[in-house]
């Protein structure tokens, strides 16, 4: 904390004294007196505002950022507790598991085709024909 107050007032210092002379440029430097001093205050005036508008929507796509990665973390996370519902030996929690998958596909549309695919393959794998031990059908009419 000892170590922000003076870098924070370096950093107002320097943006009300060179900066604002960089800022202001030529013009401002051929002028004199009064007239010269309201161009400086008003450049001082525009360069914290200008400031604070970049350091505002920094903060704004920082935080938007967040959000997407947090929501994207737990889109992830409720899928594999759904994946594990789903392999559970006990149909209330693959029903469970089922409506998570449901929820993810209505709440998150870009996880449609994996969300899709996961209740395939659990329908397709636990579908499968037993062999049949070489007993075949006939197709002829009776």
């Amino acid at each position: 904390m000892a170590l922000g107050v003076p870098a924070l007032l370096g950093l107002v210092l320097l943006v009300l004294g060179p900066l604002t002379w960089v800022v202001a440029g030529d013009p401002v430097r051929g002028l004199r007196g009064k007239e010269q001093a309201d161009a400086l205050n008003a450049t001082r005036q525009t360069v914290p505002a200008a400031t604070g508008g970049v350091v505002v929507a920094l903060g704004l796509a920082y935080t938007a950022r967040t959000y997407h990665l947090s929501r994207r973390g737990q889109v992830t996370q409720r899928f594999g507790a759904a994946v594990g519902q789903l392999s559970s030996g006990k149909p209330e929690e693959r029903l469970r598991g089922v409506f998570a998958l449901e929820h993810i596909l209505a709440e998150s549309p870009q996880e449609h085709a994996t969300v899709v695919t996961v209740p395939a393959m659990y329908v397709r794998e636990r579908t499968r024909r037993a062999p049949t031990c070489g007993v075949r059908f006939s197709t002829a009419p009776i």
